[in-house]
């Protein structure tokens, strides 16, 4: 998911050492989390960065012989199909979801919180470029890394390679 403003700021508050008011705590809207966690672009397209699906790709080769996460990520890029925002792949076929999760909150408290993050139900697609380097690696070797990162590694946060059960995907055509 996308990182929101208002924790953006939170951070940067943080780091320039901008004291927090002590006393009540800080009113949330999961609304607005839920909308600031979406990527989007143009007139509001609602999106993925293209770099998840070689960021899977590049994690799958573990599963593979005679190929490094080096050399692969070396070898193929990915890219959105629209020439004027090519850093995003738009998300068609649904509409998101708010989903409501536990998460850890980190540092030395070791409590947890809600987050409220967009999702996408059964029936997404995204049309993403891959270009590739065909003296090294081959077509067949490009699809089987992204049928394999699809299945067991996916995108997004919940996705199976940080044991969750969303963000997995398949091809469905060249």
């Amino acid at each position: 998911h996308r990182v929101g403003e208002t924790a953006l700021t939170d951070l940067r508050d943080s780091i320039i050492g901008k004291a927090k008011k002590v006393g009540k705590k800080k009113v949330r809207d999961p609304e607005q989390e839920y909308k600031e966690s979406m990527y989007l672009y143009g007139s509001g397209t609602v999106a993925v960065p293209a770099t998840m699906f070689k960021a899977a790709m590049v994690n799958a080769v573990r599963l593979v012989h005679g190929l490094t996460m080096a050399q692969v990520k070396q070898m193929i890029f990915t890219f959105g199909t629209d020439s004027e925002f090519p850093e995003f792949c738009a998300v068609t076929g649904v509409e998101p979801e708010m989903h409501e999760v536990i998460v850890p909150t980190g540092g030395t408290s070791r409590g947890s919180t809600l987050s409220y993050r967009a999702i996408f139900p059964v029936g997404w697609e995204i049309m993403v470029g891959i270009e590739f380097l065909p003296g090294s690696i081959s077509l067949e070797q490009v699809a089987n890394l992204l049928n394999l990162a699809g299945f067991s590694v996916g995108i997004g946060c919940q996705r199976p390679e940080r044991g969750g059960q969303y963000g997995r995907f398949g091809i469905l055509s060249k």
